[in-house]
């Protein structure tokens, strides 16, 4: 639920998003004069009072105020203390939908044609959002398909639309549900989790966390389910009162955006799944791959400002059009590299043929897509 209390607001202005003209009124933390007033729609995603309280209670002394100090303590009063002295006051703005946003996600259906599917719920949120003029909202989205199809880079590409403050977390390397909520005080130094501290960093409630490979999770024990945590976090009424376990204080995370991708859904409850929206990434047709080529080429190309053609040739493309958009990318980057060393300034076969034939002996394709 939007707030209507007075809170300061953070002189920096989220990347590619407007404020709503309604229903909070805040003024600039710097200035007491009218003429900075703003209206955003907010929600207090933490209680200050109640990080004071606890910092109070379990150090028999006040919150400091200065920095000096600060690092004697442990992480975990270090974050009550952040908490306790939040120049927001706990609240983070709810980010609205710019035309500008629209237009880049309509563009990325072209970019990255394969995810369409994925991307058509996406652009009907943002336009939903404009067009009201209410925060964006979207429900948890999982998407699953082979590797090297491009759902980490669609997903990366995504979140950096939306704006800024995106968390991203590689799930094969983390155990458990702690990076998400934190570890208690069992733990020899407890830390808070990526939900608490990822909302304490940014401008808005609704930031983007991005969970890449979550059918990849290290379970420590069997039977264990490191991603039952999302039962509560991919589920609005449970979100608004998500505890961080490292400072036992209620978040409300019920205004994040959540994306995911998965190879399969082997092993991923049906409970977890029935909470997200399933969306299947498939391998690019040839046509959709020549797209796709043509871009990685661009954004490659970029790194060697004005040296390469304007346009790959169709030599490339075809050579190229058979492999996943992963391997294409690096195939075609060595190539590229290859073809600077030697001082030319396109890519020729002589490039690309031995980056195919050396590649493709013996090689694994890693998984994700850089």
């Amino acid at each position: 639920m939007v707030d209507d209390a007075v809170i300061p607001t953070d002189p920096g202005i989220a990347l590619g998003f407007r404020r709503s003209p309604r229903p909070r009124t805040l003024w600039s933390a710097a200035s007491d004069d009218l003429s900075t007033k703003v209206t955003v729609p907010s929600i207090q995603v933490f209680d200050p009072r109640e990080a004071r309280q606890k910092f109070r209670a379990e150090n028999g002394t006040e919150v400091p105020l200065a920095a000096a100090g600060l690092a004697s303590h442990s992480q975990r009063d270090r974050c009550l203390i952040d908490m306790a002295t939040d120049d927001r006051n706990g609240y983070r703005t709810l980010a609205i939908a710019t035309s500008e946003i629209v237009t880049r996600l309509e563009a990325l259906s072209v970019e990255m044609p394969n995810c369409a599917d994925a991307l058509a719920p996406i652009v009907s949120a943002a336009k939903a959002s404009l067009n009201s003029q209410t925060p964006l909202k979207l429900a948890p989205m999982l998407l699953v398909g082979a590797p090297g199809t491009g759902k980490t880079r669609f997903m990366n590409k995504v979140a950096g639309i939306l704006g800024p403050g995106y968390c991203r977390l590689s799930m094969p390397s983390l155990s458990g549900a702690q990076p998400l909520s934190g570890t208690d005080l069992t733990w020899k130094s407890p830390r808070p989790g990526k939900v608490l501290t990822t909302l304490m960093r940014g401008k808005d409630a609704n930031i983007v966390i991005g969970l890449d490979e979550i059918d990849k999770v290290f379970a420590n024990q069997p039977g264990e389910s490191p991603l039952d945590i999302l039962h509560e976090l991919w589920e609005s009424e449970s979100a608004r009162e998500f505890v961080d376990d490292c400072v036992g204080l209620k978040i409300d995370a019920s205004a994040i955006v959540w994306l995911a991708t998965a190879n399969n859904l082997d092993g991923i409850r049906p409970s977890i799944l029935d909470r997200a929206d399933i969306i299947e990434i498939p391998l690019p047709d040839r046509h959709q791959m020549t797209v796709i080529i043509c871009q990685l080429y661009r954004e490659l190309a970029a790194h060697w400002p004005d040296w390469f053609e304007a346009d790959v040739s169709s030599v490339i493309i075809d050579m190229l059009a058979a492999q996943h958009p992963r391997l294409a990318r690096r195939l075609l980057q060595s190539a590229m590299i290859g073809a600077v060393a030697r001082g030319a300034r396109s890519v020729g076969e002589i490039d690309l043929a031995g980056e195919i034939s050396g590649k493709m002996k013996g090689s694994k394709p890693r998984i994700g897509f850089f």
